[in-house]
């Protein structure tokens, strides 16, 4: 320690040794932080293990099951994941068969990792691996409608479609009463699948008293043989009707590819297998005659549970966020994996909250989890968040609620059929209220699957946004140009629409532009340009960002009976281009406008409106008043930099905010005692530094925080703060920087306090400009009346107290030049000779040579002219001397020498001098004008030296016989006609006068 004691450092040395100690802090800080929070590498990582056939003939299978999945991961990670743990994706391929989802299943099982399983697709493959998983209680959640002897077994089976008999039957109900077909051939495998879908499909026809004109059976051990056949064979049946293929899509698509190369024009039912990417990847491999897909796809009418164009904003997001990162348009695969990820996922993140860290990472925890979850509730939260597929709702029997479309391949794109059938709501069912039997014979309402559901209307829509006229945040509109369009059957009147955020009651949709019928097929297209309101519903978007676009639904028809559809196929998406990319052109959103999009889609949405007392939404039992609502969002924001177009790694926030608390921290420190300017500075600097950066990341934690767990009324009020402090900390910077840098030094040199009024006035102007920028820039008010109101008090306290302040400033410029101290001898103005005393901020006191003190206004001084005697060492001092003009001047200017010489008061080191200025007529008398200059080294004794000095010349003078009488008049006037030669000077004289400095202030 006394070798310690004994190192003496400088600043600078300190200052370097300070920056390496704080760097350790943040490195040990970070280290700690990363270690325990946020490095997911400490915890044992979560496995996800997604088998399916990644080869063979349902590869576009598992590739869509495997993108959408890893795509969720990806961003469910960026969203905090599970526990911060990292979660690994793990893809095997079970080949689509028995004996590949054997092998699959069993490496997950020993390998013991995975807390649950997404795949499986063929009924073999799912019906191998179940037991294996059920043996180790690992969850199971799959895509597939597999037959339903799935289950009948023990264990954990989760399904997020509706089983393959329900979709047969739903199929027959919609082919028999909706289209009216009533000859119908079914085509199937002799595989339980096969059979299962047979008998699904026969037992609704034979409810309604109809017989399946042909059933033809396609067995497994025949191959691919016995599907030409089948072909053929129905090539030469021509009265085969609608054909039903009722087996997996790989053998449907061969079996589809063989009956239009042969010709065969009957109508092709099928169910969701046939809505797959696999299921058109399979038919592009087949050799076949026509060149396209959509050759063979054309006009195949399907069940599916999702079709994109009557899906939600989350689906839309969703298939967004895939053709961005894919380069290709997802299938209802993805969508489905996408969405049992996310359910999987966040049940085992709502079931580990809050449980201790050591818990974590126990895979028999993880999986007791997922299945306490789901069998015991608590996950609604999960299933409504974000329904990429609509309400997602588990049960262990046949019936899984789930909604089905119908959709219809226009070429090789699957859109929604022009007729869909809602389900009945529970309550209205259990009721008993609706007369079933009416709306049967209405033909608004059919009996499927044991449920009655509406018959509903289906209209396709499309927008296209030609130009953002403008945004008016301030007004809360934006006025849009758009051409507008509906495809449809039946009767349907567009003018009936009501545009929600439309900002005038006015009918936007009166006369059509175009209008056409083509195929009983009505189209009806109409310009519109209005303006509507910002932020019509409550889409998610960061905080700033604005929502544009329309939102109409119809005015009297509710989802029962209208559903509105995007015109997928009108609005002409190019294949792996977004929506958002297909809009965002510069015709479309002038860059003038400084606002850039950010998200768009187009989407159908429920809406559940008020009732306003209408007898049809009124009482127990009755239909919710639910419309068919089509929005197109397009979100925006102002084009400005944004740090998170630049820093995209949250980790990156939580180290800089690490960074800055402990900036903030040393810099608290160095100021807990006072080590001079030096550190002063450094820990301004270091807060300087350390202040913004510790704002940025700490504030975009906290918003991210807010974003997800606040309502919009504290998040407004959260970034109202955040904002306010980025012009806060600087003035609080700027006014510590004037104190620091200013006020301090300036008593220090003058060795006076600066008034407490002038550093809270400079505080209150740094203050006032901080909040006027508050007012403009974060508020967005106009500062015009409040500059008119503050500028008037302004002005009327300004002419208050005017000469005040002028005094306080100019005391505050004298003290910073300091042309004179106290205890100089200064003359001012036209003022007598007086030594200044004292100074303050507002008036200076000076003493004369009679004893009188003046008390002078430093504003009325500074506008004089200043001549201080004491500025140098030694003052000249110069007597005039009126002598006899007949006396020798170079001899009288010796004696003056000689005098001055032995005259004990000068300054000795300063050599007298002696000057002769001619000769001058005053008062009736000539005087030889002499100088006699000399120094002395203070100011205060100048009267009592200088009559010392006339006492002295006086008696020299005497003693030398110096004449020092005038020349009396008779030489004046005896010299008016013939003046003594040579140049008379005449000039004013002082009664002293020296190098002086002169200053004016």
């Amino acid at each position: 320690m006394a070798f310690l004691k004994k190192i003496v450092l400088t600043n600078q040395q300190k200052l370097i040794a300070l920056i390496v100690l704080m760097l350790a802090i943040v490195a040990g800080a970070w280290f700690s932080l990363n270690h325990l929070f946020l490095d997911e590498t400490v915890r044992e990582p979560l496995t996800v293990a997604v088998v399916a056939p990644m080869s063979g003939e349902a590869k576009g299978v598992g590739r869509s099951i495997v993108r959408a999945t890893k795509l969720f991961v990806k961003q469910f990670r960026e969203q905090g994941g599970v526990q911060n743990r990292h979660i690994k994706v793990k893809v095997l391929d079970d080949k689509n068969s028995m004996e590949g989802a054997i092998i699959a299943a069993r490496a997950i099982a020993s390998e013991n990792k995975a807390a649950f399983v997404i795949g499986h697709w063929s009924p073999e493959s799912l019906e191998a691996a179940l037991p294996i998983y059920n043996k180790a209680k690992i969850p199971l959640l799959t895509l597939s409608s597999a037959g339903q002897e799935s289950w009948e077994k023990e264990g954990k089976l989760y399904r997020m479609t509706p089983v393959a008999r329900n979709q047969a039957k739903f199929l027959a109900n919609y082919v028999r009463n909706v289209l009216g077909q009533k000859v119908i051939t079914i085509v199937h495998e002799d595989s339980p699948y096969g059979v299962d879908l047979a008998e699904g499909f026969t037992e609704i026809f034979k409810r309604f008293g109809t017989k399946i004109h042909y059933t033809i059976e396609a067995k497994l051990e025949a191959g691919k043989p016995r599907l030409e056949e089948i072909a053929t064979e129905l090539k030469e049946k021509r009265d085969a009707g609608t054909v039903f293929i009722a087996m997996p899509a790989p053998r449907a698509a061969f079996l589809l590819k063989k009956m239009r190369d042969a010709k065969v024009r009957h109508p092709v039912i099928g169910i969701d297998a046939l809505a797959t990417d696999g299921f058109r990847d399979e038919l592009a491999r087949l050799p076949g005659s026509m060149p396209h897909v959509a050759d063979y796809t054309n006009r195949l009418l399907l069940t599916a549970p999702l079709i994109f164009d009557t899906a939600s904003e989350a689906a839309q997001d969703f298939l967004s966020n895939y053709k961005e990162a894919f380069r290709a348009k997802p299938d209802w695969v993805a969508a489905y994996a996408y969405e049992g990820s996310r359910v999987m996922l966040g049940a085992l993140a709502k079931g580990l909250k809050g449980r201790m860290s050591d818990d974590v990472g126990d895979i028999a925890l993880d999986r007791r989890i997922v299945n306490y979850v789901f069998e015991y509730g608590g996950v609604q939260e999960i299933l409504e968040r974000g329904r990429v597929t609509g309400p997602n709702i588990f049960a262990r029997d046949e019936a899984v609620p789930k909604p089905i479309s119908m959709g219809q391949y226009n070429g090789d794109s699957l859109v929604s059929a022009l007729t869909q059938l809602q389900p009945i709501d529970r309550s209205i069912r259990q009721s008993g209220t609706t007369n079933y039997l009416e709306e049967l014979k209405k033909g608004r309402m059919l009996f499927v699957n044991d449920q009655f559901m509406f018959k509903v209307n289906v209209v396709y829509v499309g927008v296209k946004l030609n130009e953002v006229v403008e945004i008016d945040p301030g007004k809360g509109t934006a006025k849009l140009d758009m051409d507008i369009w509906f495809r449809y059957r039946g009767k349907f009147d567009p003018a009936t629409v009501v545009f929600e955020n439309s900002t005038t009651d006015e009918v936007l949709l009166k006369t059509p532009d175009t209008t056409m019928v083509k195929d009983n097929l009505n189209f009806k297209l109409y310009k519109v340009v209005a303006d509507f309101n910002l932020d019509f519903n409550n889409a998610k978007r960061a905080y700033g960002d604005r929502l544009l676009g329309i939102s109409f639904r119809h005015k009297h028809l509710n989802r029962n009976n209208l559903k509105f559809v995007v015109d997928v196929l009108g609005l002409g998406v190019k294949e792996g281009e977004t929506f958002l990319q297909s809009i965002d052109t510069p015709t479309t959103f002038n860059p003038s406008l400084n606002w850039e999009m950010n998200q768009a889609w187009i989407s159908q949405e429920p809406e559940l409106i008020s009732t306003l007392g209408k007898p049809t939404y009124v009482g127990y039992g009755v239909e919710e008043p639910i419309f068919s609502r089509m929005n197109l969002g397009i979100v925006v924001r102002k084009s400005q930099f944004n740090v998170r177009d630049f820093i995209t790694e949250q980790k990156f926030f939580y180290f800089l905010t690490v960074l800055g608390v402990v900036g903030l921290l040393v810099a608290a420190l160095i100021d807990v005692k006072d080590r001079g300017f030096f550190w002063r500075t450094v820990s301004w600097v270091l807060r300087v530094i350390f202040w913004p950066i510790t704002l940025l990341a700490a504030g975009n934690l906290i918003l991210d925080l807010a974003f997800q767990t606040l309502s919009t009324y504290y998040i407004d009020s959260i970034v109202l703060v955040y904002q306010s402090l980025w012009w806060i900390i600087p003035a609080m910077l700027v006014s510590m920087a004037l104190t620091r840098f200013l006020w301090d030094p300036l008593e220090a040199r003058t060795e006076r306090k600066i008034p407490n009024v002038i550093r809270i006035l400079m505080a209150l102007l740094i203050y006032v400009f901080a909040t006027l920028g508050i007012v403009a820039f974060v508020l967005d008010q106009t500062l015009t009346s409040i500059l008119a109101t503050s500028g008037l008090l302004t002005m009327i306290i300004g002419l208050a107290i005017q000469s005040n302040i002028a005094n306080v400033f100019s005391g505050i410029v004298i003290n910073v030049e300091r042309p004179f101290s106290i205890g100089d001898w200064l003359k001012l103005g036209d003022m007598d000779d007086a030594q200044l005393v004292d100074i303050t901020w507002r008036t200076m006191r000076l003493r004369t040579k009679e004893g009188l003190t003046i008390s002078l206004p430093n504003g009325r001084a500074s506008e004089m002219t200043i001549v201080n005697y004491s500025a140098d060492t030694y003052e000249q001092v110069v007597i005039p001397l009126r002598l006899c003009p007949s006396l020798d001047p170079d001899e009288t200017i010796k004696l003056i020498i000689r005098t001055l010489e032995c005259f004990p008061r000068r300054v000795k080191e300063k050599q007298p001098t002696s000057e002769f200025n001619g000769v001058v007529y005053d008062r009736g008398n000539f005087y030889g004008i002499y100088e006699a200059e000399f120094w002395i080294d203070d100011h205060t004794y100048i009267q009592e030296i200088t009559s010392d000095l006339w006492i002295h010349f006086w008696k020299v003078f005497k003693e030398a016989d110096v004449d020092l009488e005038p020349v009396p008049k008779q030489f004046r006037g005896k010299k008016k006609k013939d003046p003594p030669p040579g140049k008379v000077s005449v000039r004013k004289t002082l009664w002293h006068r020296g190098r002086r400095k002169l200053i004016g202030v």
